[in-house]
């Protein structure tokens, strides 16, 4: 039985360490007691054109960059994190800085449909930032929401049509709406475009369970 994470899991890899650092921003699609199961996560390893990057702020929060909570409840430090940058956007609208910072740990704090709304406002101020367009898709499909998370996916596309996380990710949205001629298109067009990405291997793995599903 795969192991499953909340945000972070990986065919074929088993030091969790390394697999949460670049695994996140994908939704993999899993065998598990005969249904597909999907995780969604973030790729924390993707950076940012410069053009894409959010000016930097000189207001701090509590013990600098925000964390993610532990497994199971709610640090305190994380809670006075979360509380400060909710003041500061509602002071400060448009800081697209804090409104992704605060998007992103209520993502990483289980809080899909709370981290789209902030997610939006920030898509609002930048309607094809990737970096934005990947995490809200995420959290779309997470919250159930598959559709919307296929349209933004497609948006994405659109603007980068090679970008290896978005082709995976369409593929796996293929497959969870029971496409899978789609999904096994979609992956094989990834493997041909970016053959050396982290996301063309899973795909692999991902087209090898297709496989065992016929």
């Amino acid at each position: 039985m795969w192991a499953l994470l909340s945000r972070s899991a990986i065919l074929g890899y088993s030091d969790m360490k390394t697999l949460i650092i670049w695994s996140r921003r994908l939704i993999f699609p899993f065998i598990l007691i005969a249904a597909i199961v999907f995780v969604l996560t973030r790729d924390s390893g993707r950076m940012l054109k410069n053009s894409e990057q959010p000016e930097k702020t000189d207001k701090e929060f509590p013990a600098g960059q925000p964390q993610a909570p532990g497994k199971g409840n709610v640090a305190k430090e994380y809670s006075q994190q979360l509380d400060a940058l909710k003041k500061s956007v509602d002071k400060d609208p448009k800081n697209l800085s804090h409104l992704t910072m605060l998007a992103s740990m209520l993502m990483d704090g289980h809080n899909p449909k709370e981290a789209i709304q902030y997610f939006e406002r920030a898509r609002k101020l930048e309607p094809v930032n990737s970096s934005v367009l990947l995490d809200l898709s995420v959290c779309y499909a997470q919250t159930g929401n598959i559709d919307e998370a296929m349209k933004i996916t497609n948006v994405l596309l659109t603007k980068d049509p090679k970008n290896s996380t978005a082709l995976y990710n369409k593929g796996a949205i293929y497959a969870r709406q029971g496409k899978r001629k789609e999904a096994e298109q979609t992956w094989k067009k990834l493997i041909l475009v970016a053959p050396e990405s982290h996301e063309a291997k899973n795909a692999v793995d991902a087209l090898k369970q297709l496989g065992k599903m016929e």
